[in-house]
This record gives C-alpha cells, structure tokens and sequence, in this order.
C-alpha cells in the first residue's frame, strides 16, 4: 500500500483564540499554490484517480483536500480524526482497515507527518505547507515502512511546470 501524507496549505494566521485554530481556512495564496504544486502528484504516483482521500476534519486541511479531489477526479473525502489530534495508534488502526492495492492521499498537519514518517520509515521529515512524501506500507507490519520520495512545494511546482498538469 502506498499512503501519502501531504501538509495543507497555506492558512489563516493563529489567533490568541485556541478554539478557532479547527476553523482557520486557507489563505487564496494558498489555494493558488496548491492549485499549480498538486498536480505534480500525477507524475510520482500512477494511478491517482483510484486514490483514497483522508483528511483531518481542521478546515484548512479538508480545503486541501478538495483541492486535491477536484485536480483528481476523486468523489470522496473521509475525514479521520488521528490526522487532527495526532494519535499515531489511531493512524495505525485506520491503516489496518486496508489493502495491499490501496492508495491513500492523508492530509494533514505538523508536527504529526514529520513524527509518523519518523515511526514508520524511520526518517523525520520537515513537512512545509503543501508538502508531499510518500511511504511504502508493509502489510504484514503496518507500522513499517519505506519512504519513496518526498518533495517540499518548490520541488512540486518545478515538476508540475516540467509535465504534472
């Protein structure tokens, strides 16, 4: 199986108000970027439109994931909650619920990508906004796996220039 975690994009500024970091929307800069890196995603991973999206249930996340859906023809959005509050147990669980041939593009938020990529491939990786890797899931451990490639936003927008879109 390969899951994919990408970081959303660009959002709102954090205001003193905790509670309202779930509902922080997208900057438009943001969309924008998202809307010329993310189609990169077509030339590193075959298949796409098959794809499984999850996303954490914060709005800036599942905006990147309608984003994504709509470059990719992609129906349905699932929201998993391990993507918001980080619970890796959670994320492993979920895991366990697929297959060898699945495909998941997992949207979500710092510091839990770069922990998780840490824990399953043995690599921590610095996530920016609209960041991409790719892991490679053992079936038979689904806590272990192989990082295939990952590609922060610069590196995305230059292949989507060279033949993603």
């Amino acid at each position: 199986m390969d899951l994919v975690f990408i970081r959303h994009g660009k959002a709102e500024p954090l205001t003193e108000d905790a509670q309202l970091d779930a509902g922080r929307k997208l900057t438009p800069a943001g969309i924008r970027k998202l809307k010329k890196t993310l189609p990169a995603l077509r030339c590193l991973m075959p298949g796409l439109q098959q794809a499984r999206i999850w996303t954490s249930p914060k709005l800036r996340a599942v905006q990147t994931a309608e984003v994504l859906a709509k470059i990719y023809d992609i129906d349905e959005i699932r929201q998993v909650d391990c993507l918001g509050n980080g619970d890796f147990f959670e994320l492993i669980r979920e895991l366990n619920k697929t297959d060898d041939h699945d495909l998941i593009l997992a949207v979500g938020h710092e510091p839990f990508l770069s922990e998780w990529t840490g824990h399953l491939a043995q690599t921590e990786l610095p996530y920016k906004k609209g960041a991409a890797a790719c892991l490679q899931i053992d079936q038979a451990a689904k806590a272990d796996a192989k990082l295939v490639w990952f590609c922060q936003p610069a590196a995305l927008k230059r292949l989507a220039r060279l033949g993603g879109q």
